[in-house]
């Protein structure tokens, strides 16, 4: 008996007797070939080797420029790093606890905007010199049409600089909101569009023939959706999804459709996020490999990060497991950026550090194995019917172990639940397969009778990453009880 549940996303329902799939750190691949072994699988997430080590922390922007070079903002330190990971300072920041931006008006221009505890800079890329152009009301910082843009979120404005000059910040050139009451809180330069996203509604402005007054709401592009993180809004296959929020409530997650916001997120992922007793620290980075694009928001404060592959168009959740408390958190990483030859750069959100992250690598940020988790429905009784499971088979990759320490004899760990996944059982260890067992099994016995059996599946040893095809349970026996 083939269980379809083990491939699948998170789907963790509020009621669990109806839906208990939990996903942690696997994501739905599909397997269109009709020759394979399964119709999908489930993919492991990437690992995270360190690449610098920047002082003092946490990494809050990166950016690479047009001529390949790397601007980090760690701490109040706006760093240069080069492709071996060594750290050049280039001025310092003000901070205020949140997120950093840094855009760039081209290799012509030759500049940096950077805005860091709602102040803004401007970096000569020539001169290497950092200079402080706004003294407040510089939250956030974009690039539209040959001039950078700074959001002011306590007045509700946008100002705007010269034309390509980021030292050049008339007073009259400005903006105020004006289609509706509620306060701008986010922005993002889309298309060459700019969405002004408010707190419950939003807008989306266009260029015009005046450079006295270059920007103007496009008709029509005004619609009833806010922002309730405002860092979490970010653009993916050019679309921008974000934290959304209205007058009936906040926690859903929306993409851009047209000029409207379209909800993308499922019932399981808004009761989560709508439990969290903060949101609005919820910060996103976005990344596309190997076929998938990924939006990962991590909400710090409720311990959880949330994955939407707009590809599947399904969901699964990405945490870091700490081990002295044994429990899963939001992810370490955040501020991602395509850094050198091509590789995905991610920084650290508790502390100096940037990393590798690439599909290759099985360890998290501490160099532990990543702890990966599938909670699946097993087969199920009818009426007044009890099922035995004599043998669960797990279809996975195996003979992946490393050749000396924790991965030399890889295991993974299951436990059941007999009452649809509100209770389980002790853990049940089996072997993977060491290095070369190609052909190993993975396989647990007698695990007895239920009526509404749940199945938690663990992996967490540094092994190269584990992938799962497919759950068998052999020899089944159904019968009344």
């Amino acid at each position: 008996m083939v269980l379809p549940g083990l491939v699948g996303p998170s789907y963790r329902s509020a009621s669990i007797a109806a839906d208990p799939a939990e996903c942690i750190n696997w994501f739905v691949e599909a397997l269109p070939d009709a020759n394979a072994k399964a119709p999908g699988r489930l993919t492991p997430t990437p690992g995270f080797t360190q690449f610098a080590t920047l002082t003092p922390g946490p990494i809050r922007a990166q950016f690479r420029t047009p001529s390949d070079r790397l601007f980090v903002v760690s701490g109040f330190n706006l760093y240069e790093v080069d492709n071996l990971g060594a750290g050049t300072v280039r001025g310092t920041v003000s901070v205020d606890g949140l997120p950093a931006t840094i855009c760039s008006n081209g290799a012509a221009g030759g500049q940096l905007f950077i805005t860091s505890g709602d102040q803004g800079y401007c970096y000569d890329l020539t001169t290497n010199t950092l200079t402080t152009e706004l003294a407040s009301g510089a939250r956030m910082g974009a690039y539209l049409s040959n001039r950078f843009i700074a959001l002011n979120v306590d007045l509700s404005v946008i100002r705007y600089s010269g034309l390509d000059d980021g030292t050049a910040w008339d007073p009259t050139y400005f903006a105020q909101r004006s289609l509706a009451g509620d306060p701008w809180v986010s922005m993002k330069t889309v298309n060459s569009e700019l969405w002004l996203l408010g707190s419950l509604t939003s807008e989306v402005w266009t260029t015009q023939d005046n450079l006295n007054d270059p920007y103007a709401p496009i008709p029509g592009a005004f619609f009833n959706m806010g922002c309730a993180a405002p860092f979490s809004t970010e653009t993916i296959n050019s679309i921008l999804v974000w934290v959304g929020q209205s007058v009936e409530g906040a926690g859903t997650i929306v993409r851009a459709n047209g000029y409207a916001a379209e909800r993308i997120s499922t019932h399981p992922v808004e009761t989560a996020i709508q439990s969290y007793i903060n949101m609005a620290d919820a910060v996103s980075f976005s990344y596309v490999d190997e076929g998938h694009a990924f939006w990962v928001c991590n909400f710090v404060d409720g311990g959880r990060s949330w994955c939407w592959d707009a590809v599947t168009n399904l969901w699964h959740e990405r945490a870091y497991w700490n081990q002295a408390s044994s429990e899963f958190e939001a992810l370490r990483v955040n501020q991602h950026c395509v850094g050198f030859s091509k590789t995905h750069l991610v920084g650290d959100r508790d502390s100096g550090k940037l990393y590798r992250m690439d599909n290759e690598t099985a360890t998290d940020v501490d160099g532990s194995g990543i702890r990966r988790l599938r909670v699946f429905r097993g087969p199920e009784a009818e009426e007044e019917e009890m099922v035995f499971v004599p043998r669960l088979q797990i279809d996975m990759q195996t003979g992946i172990g490393t050749a000396t320490g924790q991965g030399a004899d890889p295991q993974a760990m299951l436990q059941v639940s007999r009452d649809g996944g509100r209770t389980w059982d002790a853990e049940l260890w089996a072997p993977i397969g060491k290095i070369g067992q190609y052909n190993a099994e993975v396989i647990w016995r007698m695990l007895g009778c239920a009526r509404n059996f749940v199945f938690r599946l663990v992996v967490a040893d540094p092994a190269y990453p584990v992938t799962l095809f497919r759950a068998i349970c052999r020899d089944v026996v159904k019968g009344t009880s």
